[in-house]
């Protein structure tokens, strides 16, 4: 009996407790479902006024970040530091100074260097000298007497390879009195007699020596010295006499050759060619012989490289 009381009770408890469930979770739910809907429905696009605008768009990604120039010092001399006027993360610009060093040794370096270009530099200097010495050139205009060298042959520095002559204008040497020089000038004329046949030649006076001298019979003199053309058989062998401004020479002078000279070589080589022969008349400056020298040749490359060299360590 008690058994069913109490069944009876725990029935009354549970539907109570069901019929409470479905008020609190049902009237809400048939509200939602069934009751009037006071939601208002969005709009499927917004009106928008046209108008410049800006877009922006944003890209991401991964990489690395290197400086767009970069550069390693390094030292490219040899001495202290004296002066560093930076600190790290100081901004430089180029050509600004990093580094002072000590420039003692270096300044000595350079005056070396200097020094050894010089030489180098005037070493090849004569080197090519040497090479424009294988051209042999005359020195005077005149006639060439001799040709003392044959092609082939090999030349020292002095050897006589020709001589030449000008015997178209001779040189007329005559003592004049002191004091009728003083009555001469240079560019006067003058009349030439020749002693053994008395021909009578023009002449002009081209040198009045400053010299006093006296001569065997105790007369002060000064030579003059007179210019002749020579028609064709004068020698230094032949004498005259000469009257110029009414002065007569005091004695007898002698003729010679107005130019006389003995060509030689300058340096050592072998005899290439020989431009001319004798009795040939060459001006002044005209080469005559060419010499070739392998020596020189060599001498000239060594000290090329040598001028370079210098060039470069100077540099």
């Amino acid at each position: 009996m008690k058994f069913l009381q109490k069944n009876k009770i725990f029935k009354s408890v549970l539907y109570v407790s069901l019929a409470g469930i479905l008020l609190f979770f049902g009237i809400p739910f048939v509200r939602d479902t069934f009751g009037p809907s006071n939601t208002v429905e969005e709009e499927p696009y917004k009106m928008i006024p046209v108008a410049e605008r800006d877009i922006t768009v944003t890209l991401t990604g991964a990489g690395t970040l290197n400086p767009a120039n970069s550069y390693v010092v390094t030292s490219v001399v040899t001495g202290d530091i004296i002066s560093a006027p930076f600190e790290e993360g100081d901004s430089i610009q180029k050509d600004g100074l990093l580094y002072e060093v000590d420039s003692s040794s270096v300044d000595t370096s350079i005056e070396t260097a200097k020094i050894n270009l010089e030489e180098a530099q005037k070493n090849y200097t004569r080197k090519l000298e040497n090479l424009e010495d294988l051209t042999v050139k005359t020195e005077i205009d005149g006639s060439v007497i001799e040709i003392a060298v044959e092609i082939g042959d090999t030349v020292q520095p002095g050897q006589v390879l020709a001589t030449q002559r000008n015997s178209k204008t001779m040189l007329l040497t005559i003592p004049f009195g002191n004091q009728d020089v003083n009555g001469i000038e240079l560019g006067d004329s003058a009349l030439v007699i020749l002693s053994n046949t008395f021909e009578e030649l023009d002449g002009t006076v081209v040198e009045i020596s400053p010299v006093h001298e006296v001569d065997s019979k105790g007369r002060s003199t000064k030579n003059i010295v007179i210019e002749v053309d020579n028609p064709g058989g004068i020698t230094p062998l032949n004498s005259a006499t000469a009257i110029v401004n009414t002065y007569a020479g005091f004695d007898e002078g002698r003729f010679a050759y107005k130019d006389d000279a003995t060509i030689t070589a300058l340096i050592s080589g072998t005899v290439k060619n020989i431009n001319a022969k004798e009795g040939d008349w060459l001006s002044k400056d005209q080469i005559i012989f060419d010499l070739e020298s392998t020596l020189i040749k060599d001498d000239i490359e060594i000290a090329k490289a040598l001028l370079d060299f210098s060039v470069v360590i100077t540099i």
